[in-house]
């Protein structure tokens, strides 16, 4: 994969798993833009759901847009680890608990 010459052109997203003090998981979902390494979305969860997921993207889309001259018509490449909390099976199973 290229390296990004600028902002909004790679993104990483995914989700970790976090425990809290009483015994539940929840979930950090974020968004970084890699060429400057901006946070652009971060939202924290008690599931790991394909919704999460969409919903963590409209948010990240939407805080690009007002801080970047990011166009609609703009190309963004969006990179995920392959891991247990992005793949949807997975995630939906650890939140029906």
């Amino acid at each position: 994969m290229p390296e990004p010459a600028g902002t909004n052109q790679l993104y990483q997203a995914g989700f970790t798993r976090v425990p809290v003090a009483d015994h539940r998981t929840h979930f950090v979902f974020v968004v970084m833009d890699c060429f400057s390494r901006y946070l652009i979305a971060l939202r924290v969860s008690a599931t790991a759901t394909p919704q999460d997921l969409i919903g963590g993207l409209d948010a990240a889309l939407h805080e690009a847009r007002k801080m970047s001259d990011l166009h609609g018509d703009q190309v963004t490449t969006l990179v995920t680890d392959s891991g247990g909390h992005t793949n949807a099976g997975s995630g939906l199973r650890k939140s029906e608990r």
